[in-house]
């Protein structure tokens, strides 16, 4: 009873997982005899290496703990956190961290994420954990709160991603990369809503700012650039960035700014 308690906060369920979870040993051995007598536990695999409890069994046990005084949830969904960052799960980790209401751990482990998450698309998922933080120090972190305004960005907010991007700037540092880095994504929000005139400010502020070497972001502020020259007539001042844009986009194997900025 003990065991199914305290891994009754686990989605999924393995020996060794439920080991750290209940600080015991003999898991795999405890989930094998649950299955063999019809326990409400489901296996995941062939391998029996992972299993789930029924929800419906999952919930009762939950209320069972509450009931019954076992150590509080933030614990042990600490040590499943812990766990799952040791395994690589990164995503149960933060889950976990979020759960345990573990701040500070939570939002060290999305930095870790955060890059590999814009790149996969996974903005939805990433926008749903940055908004579980606590607004204080979701808002006090530069990194963290550049990462919250690309997701709103991306996602279409772009009324909740101004005032996101005015505290990042007030975090920045004048004449630093993280400024130029800033103006990155506020010439990327004034391009979204029609704002020319903005997005030519800021992108040359961000120019002026990153490094020679970021190909990457560089590539994407020149295509921005010249797409809003030749919107507003400036033919000459266009070819020049979307020649430059080319050039940085091939060598950041940016292959969409690399496209755009060659057909026009």
């Amino acid at each position: 009873q003990d065991f199914l308690l305290k891994t009754a906060i686990l989605d999924r369920l393995s020996g060794s997982l439920c080991d750290a979870v209940a600080e015991r040993t003999g898991s795999r051995e405890l989930l094998e005899r649950l299955e063999q007598a019809n326990m409400f536990i489901v296996p995941l695999d062939q391998s029996r290496t992972w299993y789930r409890f029924h929800r419906l069994f999952s919930e009762l046990l939950r209320h069972q703990q509450h009931l019954a005084g076992q150590p509080g949830d933030a614990l042990l969904h600490q040590r499943a956190s812990q766990w799952f960052e040791a395994e690589g799960y990164l995503a149960e980790a933060i889950q976990h961290a979020l759960a345990a209401q573990d701040w500070a751990r939570a939002a060290g482990l999305i930095g870790r994420v955060s890059e590999r998450m814009f790149k996969q698309g996974e903005i939805v998922t990433l926008l749903g954990w940055l908004e579980k933080l606590p607004k204080e120090i979701l808002l006090s972190q530069p990194d963290l709160c550049m990462a919250y305004a690309w997701a709103l960005l991306l996602a279409g907010k772009y009324d909740l991603a101004e005032p996101v991007l005015e505290q990042a700037e007030n975090l920045a540092q004048p004449g630093s990369v993280f400024l130029g880095l800033v103006a990155t994504a506020e010439a990327y929000l004034a391009r979204s809503i029609g704002d020319n005139t903005r997005v030519i400010e800021t992108s040359r502020l961000a120019l002026s700012l990153l490094p020679e070497k970021d190909f990457t972001s560089r590539s994407n502020l020149l295509m921005n650039l010249g797409l809003v020259y030749w919107h507003e007539g400036r033919l000459e001042e266009a070819e020049q960035a979307l020649v430059e844009a080319q050039d940085k986009a091939q060598r950041a194997e940016n292959f969409y700014a690399q496209l755009t900025s060659e057909l026009f």
